[in-house]
């Protein structure tokens, strides 16, 4: 099924409490699912990420299937496009779940798991956040070092 919309539950990975359900049309591209989590979390989009099979950062880029912002800009990564890859196509059934690795010097971890495949909703733009629970953590906390 690759019309409608997907339902996802994006919790930060540390913090499994404080997570956004944001609905995505299935024909949307996994950057912009990327770029709906951070503004759901009320991040700048400006950094590069990724979306891995693996949890554990010293794992993830040696698993696949793994999709990287990097295929995308000419760099030599074994990971697949973020903008050529469809949300339907990582996110084909409920349960399916990867983990966005946003800011590889912040080390943003996001646990994403599909929940659920609709019909899109008259009147509804996509995408959007349809639930959140806990307040989104400060991107650039005051002890954050650059």
């Amino acid at each position: 099924m690759t019309t409608g919309i997907r339902t996802l539950r994006v919790a930060l990975h540390q913090k499994r409490t404080v997570y956004r359900i944001i609905e995505i049309e299935s024909a949307s591209s996994l950057h912009d699912l990327a770029e709906a989590i951070m503004a759901s979390f009320d991040f700048d989009f400006e950094h590069p990420f990724g979306f891995y099979s693996s949890d554990k950062p010293d794992k993830m880029r040696q698993q696949q299937p793994m999709y990287e912002l990097f295929a995308d800009t000419g760099q030599k990564t074994d990971a697949k496009s973020v903008q050529n890859t469809k949300v339907a196509d990582v996110f084909a059934k409920a349960g399916h779940a990867m983990t966005l690795l946003y800011d590889y010097n912040a080390k943003w971890l996001f646990h994403v798991e599909m929940t659920g495949a609709g019909a899109k909703a008259a009147g509804k733009r996509y995408p959007r956040m349809a639930g959140s629970k806990g307040d989104a953590p400060d991107q650039y906390p005051d002890d954050f070092d650059i």
